[in-house]
Order: C-alpha cells, then sequence, then structure tokens
C-alpha cells in the first residue's frame, strides 16, 4: 500500500470509495411548512410579549404634541425632544444626532433628543419640541437647504 498522505488514492479507488461510502454532502434539513414556522414564532414567549406591547402602544410618534408624556423602555426610539421626568438607569444611543459612538446616560431634567434610541433602562419625559423644532428635525431642515458643492468628479468632468 502506497502512503495515501503524498501519493493519494488512485482513480479506481476513489470511484470505489465514493460508491460504497457515498458523496460528502450533508443532507439539507426538512423543508419546514409556513404554518408550522409561524405557530412556533406565536409561542414564543418574547414573540407574544412583543406582540402585546404593540397592541398596547396607542398613540403613534407622528401624533405626539408638546406636553404629552412618553414613557420609554430599552430599544424605543424617542419620538420628539423630551425632558426626562424620571430616567431609571437610561443610556441614549444618539449617533444619529450626534455622531458619539458610546451611549450616553440621561436623568432627569436633562433632554432625551428625537430620533435617538434608549439602549438601556427605561425613562419617562414631557415632550418639549416636535417637527421642525426638534434636534432631528432641525438637522433635517439643514440638509434639505444644503446644496451639493463641487465635488473631484465634478471638477474633472470640467477639464
Amino acid at each position: 500500500m502506497t502512503d495515501l498522505a503524498t501519493a493519494g488514492l488512485a482513480s479506481v479507488e476513489a470511484v470505489d470509495r465514493l460508491a460504497a461510502d457515498g458523496p460528502n454532502t450533508v443532507a439539507p434539513p426538512r423543508p419546514r411548512r409556513l404554518a408550522g414556522r409561524v405557530g412556533r414564532q406565536l409561542a414564543d414567549r418574547l414573540v407574544a410579549l412583543l406582540l402585546a406591547a404593540a397592541v398596547v402602544t396607542v398613540v403613534p410618534a407622528a401624533e405626539v404634541v408638546r406636553g404629552d408624556l412618553v414613557r420609554l423602555d430599552a430599544g424605543d426610539i424617542v419620538p420628539a425632544d423630551l425632558e426626562l421626568t424620571e430616567a431609571l438607569r437610561a443610556a441614549f444611543d444618539e449617533s444619529m444626532v450626534t455622531g458619539e459612538s458610546a451611549p450616553v446616560g440621561r436623568g432627569p431634567g436633562e433632554t432625551a433628543t428625537a430620533g435617538t434610541v434608549l439602549t438601556v433602562g427605561r425613562g419617562a419625559g414631557v415632550v418639549v419640541r416636535t417637527e421642525s423644532a426638534s434636534s432631528l428635525g432641525r438637522i433635517a431642515e439643514l440638509v434639505a437647504r444644503t446644496r451639493p458643492g463641487r465635488t473631484l468628479g465634478n471638477a474633472v468632468s470640467l477639464l
């Protein structure tokens, strides 16, 4: 017998072994029916909790007005600029507005900015600014009013 590590198998031997052992593949999983997948998802407690939370929410972000009280839990997007009245270990991802990469802790009396995300903790606050008056709204207006400048690509095409 030859050393398999250096010479390998002869073609005839490889064909014989392939016929005896079968191809080197793993059988794909059996496809699951849509009804079964949906049923398993609905049986998951976390999914049921999320569905219940969606049902309990009655006011869409577009209908929030100054003076409304907004309660926030981890994962919620701040719908408008809020003056926090309660904050329990509240930290916000402000990267969308400020570019800050780390969550920023906020407490009662401080502002939670529209468009930020409460990453940790809980909080509540009174809406103080909405629409274009909010921090996110002001940024959107500035971007909308900014005229595109000449880019390097434009300058090269003019040459």
